[in-house]
């Protein structure tokens, strides 16, 4: 009988995992409880170095204005890292391990010094790593903000949570049963299922597919 596994994320950027679950009897459901919309920004002058936390950072950003060519570019892992290349950027600073989030900023905060940076953000960050920069050498701007749009959903055998904003929208009108295994795409997603009482069987550290389909192989 094949198991049922659920990941709140789009179909369209899942494929391999589609292919996996194919080939392997899961039955996949993906769905994001998320919607965006981008929000207007001003680019502080003096910046040396520009975080994005994410590929939809990135994305909002650039469809705004060009990342100046004087500025650093730093990312939280390699998924924005191969993006921030389709377009023509390459980051200077890449996270190892974008699902070990506390590390990443330690990792940033040295490899920053006391350079200037922006952090192109989405309106309801988490903060996870602008908090540990001196706030007199960092400055924050939304570049776009996340609307949750919850769902019912077919109860599964197996849940993957890619965010806190989609463990929320799964919450408003589902529940997970005590049998299920749950999989968080990294540290802040697995405090925020932990803040609301779930427990999780494993921790993305690199928060991949790759990784996801590696885990469900063993």
């Amino acid at each position: 009988m094949s198991k049922k596994l659920f990941i709140s994320k789009p179909i369209i950027e899942v494929q391999e995992l589609v292919e996996f679950c194919k080939e392997n009897d899961f039955e996949l459901v993906a769905h994001s409880f998320l919607s965006f919309k981008a929000m207007p920004f001003k680019f502080p002058e003096n910046t040396e170095v520009i975080f994005f936390g994410s590929k939809r950072g990135v994305e909002y950003f650039i469809d705004q204005q060009s990342i100046p060519e004087n500025i650093e570019i730093a990312c939280v892992g390699n998924g924005t890292a191969n993006y921030l290349k389709s377009k023509g950027y390459n980051p200077s600073f890449i996270g190892e391990k974008s699902g070990k989030i506390d590390s990443v900023a330690e990792d940033f905060k040295t490899w920053l010094g006391d350079r200037k940076v922006v952090f192109a953000q989405a309106k309801d960050s988490n903060r996870s790593i602008s908090s540990v920069i001196n706030s007199l050498n960092s400055t924050e701007i939304s570049v776009y903000e996340t609307i949750i749009n919850s769902a019912t959903i077919e109860e599964s055998d197996i849940y993957v949570f890619t965010s806190p904003s989609n463990v929320d929208g799964f919450l408003i009108e589902n529940s997970i049963s005590e049998n299920s295994i749950i999989i968080a795409w990294g540290d802040t997603t697995e405090k925020h299922l932990i803040k609301n009482g779930i427990h999780c069987n494993y921790i993305l550290d690199s928060s991949s597919v790759d990784e996801l389909i590696l885990y469900l192989k063993n």
